[in-house]
């Protein structure tokens, strides 16, 4: 009797107005959730549920690069040599030839650091 019960359920649930219907990879569909902007250009009328794990964007990369590089001891004593060396009465060496070699490793691991974001920037979620 139970499945008898059960079967005029799944029957009723068929004749039902609620139900689901998957339309993928129906274009006229799914393009009824996206609005027309500006010319040929579409944007989507929903966010996308995608979560972008990345160090930096375009504002925040040279203050929070340059202060990673300045949070090793060896990048701020290198620098704190730079300005005793850029003091003319204690100084045995011009400050550029200090100053460019700083500059070159800290271009470089800024690059280094720019690339490892870009490389694994993740997208997880369903868009």
């Amino acid at each position: 009797m139970g499945s008898l019960a059960y079967r005029e359920d799944l029957e009723e649930e068929k004749n039902s107005e609620f139900t689901w219907e998957v339309q993928a990879n129906n274009q006229a569909y799914n393009s009824q959730f996206k609005e027309k902007v500006f010319l040929c250009w579409q944007r989507k009328k929903y966010k996308k549920n995608v979560i972008h794990t990345a160090k930096y964007n375009v504002f925040s990369f040279l203050p929070l690069n340059l202060y990673e590089q300045f949070r090793r001891f060896s990048n701020l004593y290198f620098l704190l040599i730079i300005l005793l060396q850029s003091i003319p009465e204690i100084s045995t060496l011009p400050s550029f030839t200090l100053l460019v070699p700083l500059i070159c490793l800290l271009t470089i691991r800024a690059i280094r650091d720019l690339v490892d974001d870009i490389v694994s920037r993740d997208e997880v979620g369903a868009g």
